[in-house]
């Protein structure tokens, strides 16, 4: 390109320069040399006249130096365009290698910033997924190829809690430590071939082993590698607990596509979130059971819209009398395909989704209205009901409404919130509760102690009572790191003047044991299963 260039200045721009610069000169010349003629003509004879100017010519010796003026006004004329020319030669050969090499770092540039993630310079999934494809095709008879999708676990309630720096911190240290785990003697004896680790989006990362050896010990790969995501991270100079959910997909031919490998593994990650494990591998059942859950929610959504499922009641006991003092109202739903949908099965299918306004509403309106159903035939019955939606700033004058139409006592009625719901957004949440706290209604964390910030709630939130959650209480008697955990959260209840209520008590050992522990109230198969409204009046009476 620049030899182009080169040949195109001293070809045409040199010729129209000089021929340019050289008539110039000759025209400037013939100029002063007639002028000259003139005057020295007059001075000679006193006027002007065509013999007098070719006697001038004759005779000044100075006019002889101007005659030569054409010739040196024509070499003048061609040096410097010449030089002119090559000074342009020369700026263009610097530009022109300026813009080269500045076009050559940006397309480096965009072609890395294409391919990679801008936050932890991981690969991102345009460059996974060719990566996949490559591993799939150069597989063997008896290798395989994995895929990992991996999660943070509440990495919501992170972010609330810290702020986008914050997470953003733990994210760049979450990447470091994958990077790092790769390097492990356990990673690199199973597999042959070139690992890499990728960042998908948000708080999900992937990592591809692209040959595993035919002789490998997946499970326990897998479970150290989920040991090696759970560690303390530092954030704002605390440290934080951050643990990762793991889900994984297997291919042993070149039969399968690689975005087809990494939805499973993504659809692996669903299920093992969902069943509570820390890692699960893919099987067809898990597709199958996620589409059920949408025909589920089709139907469940249809359901609150023809008001066409129904409230059970846990009866809720005072352990130390084990006398009924309440009750916790859950959902109960039967499709028609699947039969009962179990209520806490049923929140986390509603979780995230639009249909939890829907169901809050309408669980909120037909719990309200059974309690001025008892209330009218003389029976106060305190109710307990999860507040699944906390977003909703005109929930409290919904409530208000709901309470006066049904002409019910505000005392009578118990919302539990969890604490997701809380970091969601807390200052409209704290708004929301402070009004609610206010009319009398009581407020209890559901989920006690299975976040982040469980304490923060009992000196910035109006809270009356801290639910136990049911993963602490079951094996309560024979897990003493849970047992010393439940005393904790027992002991600063009391500490706070705040009650007790433990869910998920599910033998006569764990009720004993909360009853020593100085638990107030208690719930679970142990003491009584669901109930029709009914049913649990026969059982009060």
């Amino acid at each position: 390109m620049i030899s182009k260039l080169k040949s195109l200045i001293r070809s045409d721009i040199v010729q129209q320069h000089v021929k340019q610069f050289t008539r110039f000169g000759i025209a400037l010349s013939i100029v002063i040399i007639f002028i000259g003629t003139l005057l020295g003509c007059y001075q000679l004879n006193g006027y002007i006249s065509f013999r007098g100017m070719v006697l001038a010519q004759q005779s000044i010796a100075t006019l002889w130096l101007l005659d030569l003026a054409p010739f040196l006004f024509a070499a003048w004329g061609y040096f410097f365009a010449i030089g002119f020319v090559e000074e342009t030669e020369h700026l263009i050969e610097e530009r022109t290698q300026e813009f080269v090499n500045r076009r050559g770092d940006l397309e480096s540039t965009m072609q890395f910033k294409s391919h990679h993630d801008g936050l932890t310079s991981l690969p991102n999934v345009q460059l996974l997924l060719p990566r996949i494809a490559q591993g799939i095709q150069k597989l063997n008879e008896k290798d395989e190829l994995a895929v990992l999708v991996i999660r943070i676990n509440k990495f919501k309630e992170i972010n609330y809690q810290f702020g986008s720096f914050g997470a953003n911190s733990l994210l760049v240290q979450f990447a470091e430590q994958l990077k790092a785990i790769l390097l492990e003697p356990f990673m690199l004896q199973p597999y042959m071939g070139m690992n890499m680790v990728a960042r998908l989006q948000g708080s999900e990362f992937a990592i591809l082993m692209p040959r595993l050896r035919a002789d490998h010990q997946f499970e326990d790969l897998l479970e150290k590698i989920s040991q090696m995501t759970q560690m303390d991270f530092v954030l704002d100079g605390k440290s934080v607990k951050a643990t990762a959910t793991i889900g994984v997909a297997l291919c042993s031919s070149d039969s399968e596509s690689e975005e087809i490998l990494l939805h499973r593994a993504s659809v692996s990650l669903q299920w093992s979130e969902k069943e509570d494990k820390p890692y699960a591998i893919y099987n067809a059942k898990m597709d199958q059971e996620f589409k059920n859950s949408e025909t589920v929610l089709g139907d469940l959504n249809t359901a609150i819209a023809r008001d066409a499922y129904s409230l059970l009641f846990v009866p809720r006991y005072t352990l130390t009398t084990k006398k009924i003092v309440g009750a916790e109202a859950v959902v109960h739903f039967e499709d028609e395909k699947y039969g009962t949908v179990h209520a806490n099965k049923l929140l986390t299918l509603v979780e995230g989704g639009d249909i939890k306004h829907a169901l809050c509403a309408s669980l909120l309106k037909h719990a309200i209205e059974q309690l001025g159903t008892w209330q009218r035939g003389k029976q106060k019955m305190p109710l307990s009901v999860q507040l699944i939606d906390l977003s909703n700033p005109k929930l409290p004058q919904y409530i208000a409404s709901l309470l006066e139409e049904n002409q019910v006592s505000p005392k009578l009625l118990t919302l539990e919130i969890s604490e997701k719901a809380c970091l969601t957004d807390k200052n409209n949440a704290k708004d929301i509760l402070l009004q609610l706290s206010k009319t009398g209604i009581k407020l209890v964390v559901s989920d006690f102690c299975s976040g982040f910030t469980s304490f923060e709630y009992l000196t910035q939130f109006p809270i009356d009572a801290i639910k136990i959650d049911q993963n602490f209480i079951k094996r309560l008697s024979s897990d003493t790191q849970k047992l010393k955990t439940v005393r904790t959260m027992v002991n600063v209840a009391k500490t706070l003047k705040l009650e007790t209520v433990a869910s998920g008590i599910e033998n006569e050992e764990t009720f004993v044991t909360l009853q020593k522990l100085g638990c107030k109230l208690g719930q679970g198969t142990f003491l009584s299963n669901p109930l029709t409204a009914s049913g649990l009046l026969k059982l009060v009476e």
